[in-house]
């Protein structure tokens, strides 16, 4: 699951790395000035970016295959993961204005957060003493689309351990919401929430939001200190 959960990662990496190198040497602005719609652009990033992610999605669901580690109902966190992991990196992309270094950082947050962040969950979750921490976690680290996809394999790997230890946490089905079904559920939710904030920063609405806060900070800066001047 460890190294399934590194694999994923370069996905978005992928991803991240064309968009800020366009940038950073004005190739976005150049098309567009040459006529390429943002809604142009958009769509056909996401369809490029999806397409080679879920290419790498059904490989790894190969191999898994192969060497007899494709756990019941893990195949669709999988396939949904490059849906949900391509928005949330445009979104992400624009923190950044060099390629190396947002790479670099998509890399290790993804590979945190879906390669060593599932295991420390199921190990909490398995120490009595850490019951709460770990059921706490498994819930809100699902603010990650890549936690999402390794929980689930995290789930499939360690399910007969995790229930044998703790049977208050069975359900009727593993696609129960507090299990695969619940990542399934924030994968989607990932995939329109992360397309809504790009299209909002895209139409200025973020930076008319920060220059807002600013004055307003700026302001009140003013009024505590109305002797300064």
């Amino acid at each position: 699951m460890f190294f399934v959960g590194i694999s994923l990662a370069l996905i978005p990496a992928g991803a991240m790395t064309f968009l800020v190198e366009e940038r950073e040497r004005s190739l976005k602005h150049m098309q567009l000035i040459s006529g390429m719609s943002l809604l142009a652009y958009w769509i056909s990033n996401i369809v490029f970016d999806v397409a080679k992610g879920l290419i790498t999605s059904a490989a790894v669901l190969g191999f898994m295959e192969t060497y007899g580690v494709l756990y019941p109902n893990v195949w669709l966190s999988v396939l949904l993961y490059p849906i949900a992991v391509t928005p949330f990196t445009y979104a992400t992309s624009f923190m950044f204005e060099k390629e190396a270094l947002a790479q670099t950082f998509t890399i290790f947050l993804h590979f945190v957060f879906g390669g060593v962040l599932p295991i420390v969950t199921v190990i909490l979750q398995l120490i009595e003493s850490t019951y709460d921490v770990g059921d706490a976690l498994h819930w809100a680290l699902k603010i990650m689309p890549s936690f999402c996809t390794a929980n689930t394999l995290a789930f499939g790997s360690s399910r007969d351990t995790i229930l044998r230890e703790r049977p208050d946490l069975e359900t009727d089905s593993d696609n129960d919401i507090a299990w695969n079904g619940g990542n399934v559920v924030m994968l989607l939710a990932h995939t329109f929430f992360w397309i809504i904030v790009v299209c909002l920063i895209e139409l200025g609405v973020t930076s008319s939001i920060s220059e807002w806060i600013i004055s307003m900070l700026n302001k009140n800066e003013v009024q505590d200190n109305p002797n300064d001047n």
